[in-house]
């Protein structure tokens, strides 16, 4: 009787696990992307505006770029700093990497990609200064903002994971096939009194 109910649980767990947020795959899908200062109006992921490397970033031609990993998408140089936002197939990376002290501006990336539709977004870690970035998932729009602050050299990072925010069907399905077990088990005494 013991073991039926061990079986039970067992399989109780394991279809919980099943039913997890799954991973989003984004490489090769097309996602564009502005960089604006304090509501000023340029975006500085434009390459147009002069503040974009002309090599080592998907946007040195560009504002719409294919997602590739291991290139970096997104790139702006400025003298004090180079802001990077870089997504691989499950994440989010953004970075600035600071050359010397200085005040950094609050900034807001904006983000588009039909691929976003369905995903949920959950930070990982974040080591940018005074109170770190905010992240909003509105449909095929992501939007990220930072307040600014006072900073030393070195590198801020934000890591964003972007899942799927309903199983995949295949986990409602293994689901689904697990439920004549449990009706098996309940029948046949294994969780009777």
């Amino acid at each position: 009787m013991r073991t039926r109910i061990r079986i039970a649980a067992l399989v109780a767990a394991v279809m919980a696990a099943c039913v997890m947020p799954c991973s989003a795959d984004l490489l090769g899908t097309t996602v564009t992307g502005t960089l604006n200062f304090s509501g000023l109006p340029a975006n500085y992921f434009d390459a147009a505006n002069g503040f974009v490397p002309t090599m080592g970033y998907g946007n040195s031609s560009d504002t719409s770029v294919t997602i590739a990993d291991p290139d970096v998408e997104f790139g702006a140089g400025f003298p004090a700093n180079t802001d990077t936002a870089d997504f691989n197939a499950t994440q989010l990376v953004l970075s600035d990497m600071v050359i010397s002290a200085s005040r950094n501006t609050p900034f807001s990336m904006t983000f588009t990609d039909a691929a976003f539709v369905g995903l949920g977004l959950t930070i990982i870690s974040d080591s940018f200064v005074n109170g770190g970035t905010t992240a909003t998932l509105d449909d095929d729009t992501l939007t990220v903002s930072w307040n600014g602050g006072v900073v030393s050299p070195g590198t801020l990072q934000a890591i964003y994971d972007l899942e799927l925010a309903t199983p995949e069907p295949s986990s409602w399905l293994l689901l689904l096939a697990a439920a004549p077990l449990l009706e098996w088990i309940r029948r046949y005494g294994g969780l009777q009194k």
